[in-house]
């Protein structure tokens, strides 16, 4: 897989193009840096999550998903989440079922999640492209 954005002496860059396709695709998409930096987030991205990091006293960004568990309600640790496993691994993580609380009332919603590393020619972890649908209804249709 090539990389999504294009790195150059520190600075990331994107094409109109690029991020126009990404803002309309239904599903919210994070690009990570090999750092853990949030490089970029959809549109999509943003509906979903909202401002969820901020909501949470103290959160770094680098946390995407603030207090998720997984589907029998275990909690899942920042270390296992999908895009820190891609990032440490190297490895693609795919269509994980995660819920979290990211309105006021304190619902819970349910991502379906996939994380997938970029490498370049060399093997070295560009970034960490990081996709994820909300499914909360096709949860509650099957409880």
């Amino acid at each position: 897989m090539m990389p999504v954005l294009s790195y150059s002496a520190g600075d990331f860059s994107m094409g109109a193009a690029v991020k126009d396709l990404l803002n309309g695709v239904k599903a919210g998409v994070i690009i990570l840096g090999p750092d853990a930096k949030v490089l970029f987030r959809n549109a999509e991205a943003k509906h979903i999550l909202g401002n969820a990091s901020s909501r949470v006293r103290n959160l770094p960004e680098d946390i995407l998903f603030p207090g998720a568990v997984l589907s029998d309600g275990s909690p899942l640790s920042f270390a296992a989440s999908p895009e820190q496993q891609a990032l440490q691994f190297q490895q693609p993580v795919d269509n994980l079922v995660i819920g979290v609380h990211l309105h006021p009332d304190h619902q819970r919603t349910w991502l379906q999640v996939s994380a997938v590393p970029v490498t370049d020619e060399k093997g070295n972890l560009v970034q960490v492209v990081c996709s994820f649908t909300d499914i909360t209804e096709q949860k509650k249709a099957a409880e």
